[in-house]
């Protein structure tokens, strides 16, 4: 999910790391706040076993 000031959290399924938590649970049902660089993110994606971040950086 994506806020509207860029912040980034994620749930759902983590066995492949995909949450953006690599050593993380297998699963999280609360939507967690992630980490990212500084750039502030402006679109994100998500599959089955990934996940990317966009930011308005080229």
């Amino acid at each position: 999910m994506l806020t509207e000031n860029g912040q980034v959290l994620s749930c759902g399924s983590n066995s492949f790391g995909q949450l953006g938590v690599p050593h993380g649970p297998r699963r999280c049902v609360v939507p967690q706040a992630i980490e990212l660089h500084k750039e502030k993110v402006v679109c994100i994606a998500a599959g089955l076993r990934h996940a990317v971040a966009a930011t308005g950086q080229h």
